[in-house]
């Protein structure tokens, strides 16, 4: 269906609603790269379904997707650049090629995490110069200090 795209106004997107407390992640996604699970145990889970980008076809329709984030779990959003290289079509790592990218920082939060990710693909593609946007949100279900409420970071 893709190859035979009469537009070049379409879009990807994952929308969802995160309830900071007890964890809990509905979202939908519409031709966005899967998002994946850092599970406790230290593996990786692509989660949701394949979906056409909005602006594809007026009949789409779009799957709700349930996950119950346990603490210490963290959901990782990326944006293509990650999977289909932002660098052009000689970096790109596919879906399955990022998870060892995320599995050498894994000990790192905050910060700290954005930076070496960042780092590490920069450093993979040595000096050829970035042509898609690289953008990622990573949530961490933690406990919260004292009060005993679950949040999310």
């Amino acid at each position: 269906m893709l190859k035979d795209l009469t537009t070049d106004h379409y879009l990807t997107m994952i929308s969802g609603l995160l309830d900071l407390t007890s964890g809990r992640l509905c979202f939908a996604q519409a031709g966005h790269p899967y998002p994946i699970l850092h599970a406790k145990e230290g593996t990786f889970h692509h989660i949701g379904r394949d979906s056409l980008p909005i602006g594809i076809s007026q009949t789409a329709r779009f799957q709700d997707h349930h996950l119950q984030l346990a603490l210490g779990e963290r959901l990782i959003l990326y944006s293509d650049g990650f999977s289909d290289g932002a660098y052009g079509q000689n970096t790109a790592r596919g879906k399955e090629g990022l998870q060892p990218l995320f599995a050498r920082v894994q000990h790192l939060h905050g910060p700290a995490l954005t930076h070496s990710i960042l780092k590490n693909i920069h450093a993979a593609c040595d000096q050829t110069p970035l042509v898609d946007d690289l953008s990622a949100l990573i949530i961490t279900h933690r406990a919260a200090g004292a009060s005993g409420h679950e949040t999310s970071e």
